[in-house]
């Protein structure tokens, strides 16, 4: 069952700025390889021209979710 759920929508400007997506701020970004995560990057600054060109913003999306389990015993 979900218990909590934190939905962001963040400035993909921003976040790289404060270092909010370098590899070693979340898990899920410190199991790709250098490579990889320079691939991704280079893609979200490509993005992020590309939405500033058009007078907009790219928004980077997350959907946390945390989930509980319970259990009695009788």
């Amino acid at each position: 069952e979900i218990v909590q759920c934190f939905p962001v929508a963040a400035s993909a400007r921003r976040s790289l700025d404060r270092g909010d997506v370098a590899k070693t701020a979340t898990s899920q970004l410190a199991i790709l390889t250098d490579d990889e995560y320079q691939r991704g990057v280079q893609q979200i600054h490509a993005n992020i021209i590309a939405a500033e060109r058009c007078g907009q913003e790219l928004l980077l999306l997350s959907d946390l979710r945390l989930y509980a389990t319970t259990a009695w015993l009788r």
